[in-house]
């Protein structure tokens, strides 16, 4: 409502509802396991309304709890993207400028996800935090209700690999040049792989270890290109 939301465990007792619905509600209110939910009694629709105007929210805010069941908005950049086959969702992993989070959303405005990794996109959607059994907040997910709740402000380069080349032992430096956040191209000789895994190159001066889903088979002593996002190590 205009003050706050709140989340309502599923039941029998619950009919099939949809963004946008107005609704009654009568039950009983819990703990939860994290934060208060209600146990509902009754679920009566009344009407439509309008969402809610999303809270412009940074992560650190998201990640204190303070926007649990809340339609919520958020900037960041798409670290990467998969098919949900549970939930039937589009799942992506969004960098923001405090921590990461997951996005459910049903649509996506790309013809291909993976054309949408290292996009800058801006989206709207219900906070929903995960917690463990010490109800103690390790993880957000933001849930899509519509199509336009996901809007792409700055779109990744069609040619990924046009980018310049940059030397291993440069990533993570100071550079005027370079857009905090996004991907970078390295080069080097293969000297480990383990495909679906791991991966390690090299160049003329230092070593790089990347992670990487793809199974293409490489062999020792391969040169090749990697396209990722620069993260420190332990």
């Amino acid at each position: 409502d205009e003050t706050a939301g709140i989340y309502l465990r599923e039941s029998t007792n619950t009919p099939w509802l949809l963004p946008g619905q107005w609704v009654e509600v009568e039950g009983v209110t819990s703990p939860g396991e994290y934060a208060p939910i209600v146990e509902p009694e009754r679920v009566r629709v009344i009407g439509a309304a309008p969402l809610p105007a999303a809270k412009t929210a940074t992560y650190d805010e998201l990640a204190s709890g303070k926007y649990d069941s809340q339609f919520v908005e958020i900037a960041g950049v798409v670290r990467w993207v998969q098919f949900d086959e549970p939930s039937q969702h589009h799942l992506l992993h969004l960098a923001t400028g405090g921590g990461r989070l997951s996005v459910y959303a049903k649509a996506l405005p790309v013809a291909k996800a993976e054309n949408l990794v290292d996009s800058a996109i801006r989206v709207r959607g219900v906070c929903s935090t995960q917690f463990n059994r010490q109800r103690q907040l390790f993880a957000i997910r933001l849930m899509v209700p519509r199509p336009e709740d996901l809007r792409i402000e700055f779109p990744a380069t069609d040619d990924p690999f046009a980018v310049p080349v940059r030397t291993i032992g440069s990533l993570l430096q100071f550079t005027p040049r370079e857009t905090h956040g996004h991907r970078v191209k390295v080069s080097g000789t293969v000297i480990y792989h383990l495909p679906g895994g791991v991966l390690f190159l090299q160049d003329e001066n230092e070593g790089l270890q990347a992670y990487s889903q793809q199974r293409d088979p490489l062999q020792l002593g391969d040169r090749i290109e990697v396209l990722g996002f620069p993260a420190q190590g332990e």
